[in-house]
C-alpha cells in the first residue's frame, strides 16, 4: 500500500499536483453520466474545474481554505484516502471537488466548501469540464 501510495503521490506531483496528499476519506459515487435535458429546458451550467495554476491564484484572490487543507478535511471526515484535489466552480459556487479510495478499493469523491471547508452534501452530479 505504502508503494502505490509513493508512485501515486510522485505521478501527482509530475502533473503538477503538489496539494494531493494520502490521508483518510470518503462517500460513495459513481462517475456521473452527462444529464439528459428536456428539449424546450435551458442548458445546465456546467461544473468547470481549475488546473493547478489557477486554483493557486483563486485561492489568493479569493482567500479560501488550501487545498492541502481541503483535503485533509475530507479524508478525515470520509475515513479514506484521498488522491486528488480540484478546485471547482458551478457559476458562484466554488467547491473543492476530492477523489478517495476507500478501504474497500472503491473511488468516491467529497465536495466541499472552498471558503469554508465544509462538506456540501448532495452534490448534484454535473458534467465536470476540465
Amino acid at each position: 500500500m505504502r508503494r502505490v501510495l509513493v508512485l501515486l503521490c510522485g505521478s501527482l506531483l509530475a502533473a503538477g499536483l503538489p496539494f494531493a496528499v494520502a490521508g483518510q476519506g470518503a462517500e460513495s459515487l459513481a462517475p456521473a453520466a452527462a444529464p439528459v435535458a428536456a428539449p424546450d429546458a435551458k442548458p445546465a451550467t456546467k461544473l468547470e474545474c481549475l488546473k493547478a495554476a489557477e486554483t493557486r491564484e483563486e485561492v489568493r484572490a479569493r482567500h479560501f481554505i488550501e487545498p492541502f487543507a481541503a483535503v485533509k478535511i475530507a479524508a478525515r471526515e470520509s475515513k479514506a484516502e484521498a488522491l486528488s484535489v480540484k478546485l471547482c466552480h458551478l457559476g458562484d459556487e466554488w467547491i473543492y471537488s476530492v477523489a478517495l479510495l476507500q478501504h474497500d478499493g472503491h473511488t468516491a469523491h467529497i465536495w466541499l466548501d472552498a471558503a469554508s471547508g465544509r462538506i456540501v452534501p448532495n452534490r448534484p452530479h454535473d458534467t465536470v469540464k476540465n
